[in-house]
C-alpha cells in the first residue's frame, strides 16, 4: 500500500470513528431527554444548583428525576437587595416554603427548562447558610 492510500485509509477510519462517537453522544442525549437515563448526579437528597433557560437559579435537594423533569424539595433562591444610597447591593438566601405566599413544599422543573445542574459542596457558603436555616427550624 503506497503512502497516499495509507493516508486515505487512516483518514477514512478517523472519520468513521468520529461519526460513531457523535452518534453515541446524540443517542445518550436523546435517552436523557426522554428520561430513560439517570445521570450519576441524580441522587435523592443531593443538594444541587439548577440553572434554568430563563436565567433563574434555584437551589434544593433532589427528590426525584423522571421523563417530565427534576423534582426539588427544600428549595431556595438568592434575592439581591438594594443597599442604602451608595452602598453595594446585598444577597439574601430565600426559602420558598417560608417566603412564597403559597408555601410550596416541592418544585417540579421540566427537563426542557434545565440548562445546568451542579452539586453544592458541603463546605460551601451556600451549604452553611442552608444548614443554619434548617437549624432554626425553618425547613422541616
Amino acid at each position: 500500500m503506497n503512502g497516499s492510500l495509507r493516508a486515505a485509509a487512516v483518514a477514512a477510519a478517523l472519520a468513521l470513528a468520529a461519526v460513531l462517537a457523535v452518534a453515541q453522544a446524540v443517542q445518550a442525549w436523546a435517552s436523557l431527554q426522554r428520561g430513560q437515563a439517570h445521570p450519576a448526579w441524580v441522587v435523592p437528597g443531593a443538594q444541587v444548583s439548577v440553572l434554568l433557560t430563563n436565567g433563574q437559579v434555584y437551589y434544593g435537594e433532589i427528590a426525584e428525576q423522571g421523563p417530565a423533569g427534576l423534582r426539588l424539595v427544600n428549595v431556595y433562591y438568592v434575592q439581591t437587595l438594594a443597599g442604602p444610597s451608595g452602598a453595594p447591593p446585598t444577597n439574601q438566601l430565600v426559602n420558598r416554603a417560608k417566603a412564597d405566599w403559597h408555601g410550596p413544599q416541592w418544585m417540579m422543573i421540566p427537563t426542557e427548562k434545565i440548562v445546568l445542574v451542579e452539586g453544592i459542596a458541603e463546605t460551601s457558603r451556600l451549604a452553611e447558610l442552608i444548614a443554619q436555616e434548617k437549624k432554626l427550624g425553618a425547613v422541616k
